[in-house]
This record gives C-alpha cells, structure tokens and sequence, in this order.
C-alpha cells in the first residue's frame, strides 16, 4: 500500500457521507412523524399521536447523533489522509474554519432569540467554507490517483467539477432571476424550475462524490 494514510483517511470520509446519508434519511422520517403528530392533534387520536410524537424524537435524536459522529469521523479522515497529500490540509482547516462559525453563528442566535443579518453572514460563510473542503477532498483524491497514474479517478474528479459548478450556475441564476423579472409569473416559473433542476443535479452531484470516495478508497487499498 504506497498512501496508507490516505487511504485511512478516505475510507473515514466516506463512512462519514454515509453516516450523514442515514442522518438525512432519519430527519425525512422524522420530519413525517411530526406530521403525523400534528394531524393526529387536529383529529384528537391518542395513539396517532404518541407514535408521531415518540417517532418524531427517536429519528431526531438518532439524526443529530449521527451528524455528529459523521463530522468527528470526517475530520479524523481529512487530517488522516493530509498525511500522504498536502490538499487534504487545506480541506482540514477550512472544515475547522467551518465548525467554529457554525458554532459562534449558534451562540449568537440563541442569545439574540432571533435570525439577525450577521447570522445569515456567518452561515453563508460557513456554507462557503463546507464547498471548499469538499473540493478540496476531490482535488486530494485527484492528486493521490495521479501519483498512482489512476486517470479514470482524476477524470472522475474532473466530472464532479464540471457538475459541481454547473449546479451552482443555475441555482445563481434561480436567485438572481426576480432581480430581473420581478414577482411575475414568468420569473417565479422559471425560479421554480431552476430550482427543480438543481435538486435533481445536486443528487446526481452527491451520487458522483460518494462514487469518487468509494473508487478513492479502493484504489488506495489495492496500491
């Protein structure tokens, strides 16, 4: 094995996105379950609504856990993997950057009771700073595959750029178009599709960057 570290590493990131795929899954169901818990309470059913109310902190609960786990594994494997490639550095200490506003924008939230403008600035930073990690985990994988003349894997990456900045296109011109449309009902149409397309795009991105790390890990093993 010529990167073990590497590939330690990658195969940390990527139970991490798994580990965060069960969390999404575990909020959409509870997410249900909390429905099921309000339409219970408007149709008075006792046990409709111990079931939405029971599931509802179970799947939560579960979901916040696993986020949790998700990051620490995520952060191990990024300072793992900056062993055997300097990129993966970099990724660690935008990911560092990252925990530490979305911590300082919580404590400022609860303290104030209430979303201010500085909120949304440092989530939006913070969201900026989640991007540069994973483009800089594909941009590490990319170099680890060059040194190991893997070129499937480096145009892999290349793909996930390609999509990655197609998807953040159009959700641009989604939130720019009633800039230039107004409330019309042409503009609101054509925001609404855009963002149709972007979600259907952002799966297709996710999917690509989970088959990048799987085909990272395996080639890292194998070499």
């Amino acid at each position: 094995m010529t990167f073990p570290s590497g590939y330690q590493g990658v195969k940390k990131i990527f139970t991490a996105e798994i580990l965060d795929l069960i969390a999404t899954i575990c909020l959409i169901v509870g997410a249900i379950m909390a429905l099921v818990l309000v339409a219970s309470a408007g149709a008075e059913s006792v046990s409709g609504a111990a079931v939405g109310g029971m599931g509802t902190i179970v799947f939560m609960g579960a979901a916040i856990v696993l986020i949790i786990i998700a990051y620490i594994f995520k952060l191990i494997g990024i300072k793992r993997a900056g062993r055997d490639e300097e990129r993966f550095n970099t990724a660690f200490i935008f990911a560092i950057f990252a925990l530490i506003l979305t911590v300082v924008g919580s404590v400022i939230q609860s303290i104030t009771g209430t979303a201010t403008i500085w909120d949304d600035l440092i989530k939006t930073i913070a969201t900026l700073f989640e991007l540069f990690v994973t483009l800089y985990i594909v941009n590490g994988i990319q170099a680890l595959a060059q040194k190991l003349n893997h070129d499937e894997l480096v145009a892999k990456g290349q793909t996930y750029y390609i999509l990655f900045i197609i998807l953040y296109i159009l959700r641009l011109i989604a939130s720019v178009l009633p800039v230039f449309f107004g409330v019309s009902a042409t503009a609101v149409m054509l925001s609404g599709i855009m963002v149709l397309v972007a979600a259907v795009l952002s799966l297709v991105v996710y999917i690509v960057y989970l088959s990048l790390l799987s085909k990272a890990k395996k080639m890292l093993k194998e070499n």
